[in-house]
């Protein structure tokens, strides 16, 4: 039995094994690989076959198993054999969303509106786009969005749809009017994509802020 996360288990078929021609000795059998699993993989050294689980079981969540079957093959010295079964159970854990979308898709630029600017012309927000790929997510419970400003004064409110990771951001005229023509000042956000058991992965959202004379 073994959980998802773990690279290998070994089994010591010499303590599995006897030869009664040899009086119970393992030591006189040879052993070798009689079928592959249709999950995983198995290798042979001496007596000891390792499983990998490789890629085969990340499908896996919580409290899910996967149960699979190779077989292998002892042979005396007089070349006589017979083919065993072996089972092994992996038992499913959960594993954290991963963010997969750029830091590109994660910055914006908006200008605040000054004295004899057509603020028609100008595009106070900005939008962007978060994705993320979560190997055991069931398409019944998807991650959820959310996010926070890294300030507690922020110059802006930024919006992230939950299901969709679709981010906008809307700058705050009043809040830019404490700023300096010319000036660039910075608005970060931390967006947290969440799966359904609360594993979790941040981005960072970086807004850069240019200010006019008001």
């Amino acid at each position: 039995e073994s959980s998802k996360s773990d690279a290998r288990v070994e089994f010591d078929l010499a303590t599995l094994a006897d030869d009664p021609d040899r009086d119970d000795d393992p030591e006189s059998l040879t052993y070798e690989i009689a079928a592959q699993p249709e999950f995983g993989s198995v290798e042979i050294e001496g007596s000891v076959v390792t499983f990998l689980t490789g890629d085969d079981f990340a499908d896996l969540d919580n409290e899910e198993q996967r149960v699979t079957t190779f077989d292998v093959r002892a042979i005396d010295s007089d070349g006589a054999e017979t083919v065993q079964t072996l089972t092994v159970t992996v038992n499913g854990s959960n594993e954290a969303p991963v963010i997969t979308s750029s830091s590109e898709d994660a910055q914006g630029a908006v200008t605040e509106a000054g004295i004899g600017i057509i603020t028609s012309n100008i595009a106070p927000a900005a939008t962007g786009q978060l994705t993320y790929s979560d190997p055991d997510e069931r398409a019944t419970t998807p991650g959820q969005w959310s996010v926070e400003p890294d300030s507690d004064t922020p110059l802006g409110i930024l919006t992230i749809n939950a299901d969709t990771g679709e981010w906008q951001y809307v700058l705050d005229q009043t809040a830019a009017d404490s700023l300096f023509e010319g000036e660039t000042a910075t608005d970060t956000f931390t967006a947290t994509i969440s799966d359904e058991f609360g594993a979790s992965a941040d981005q960072v959202i970086t807004i850069s802020v240019n200010v006019r004379n008001d």
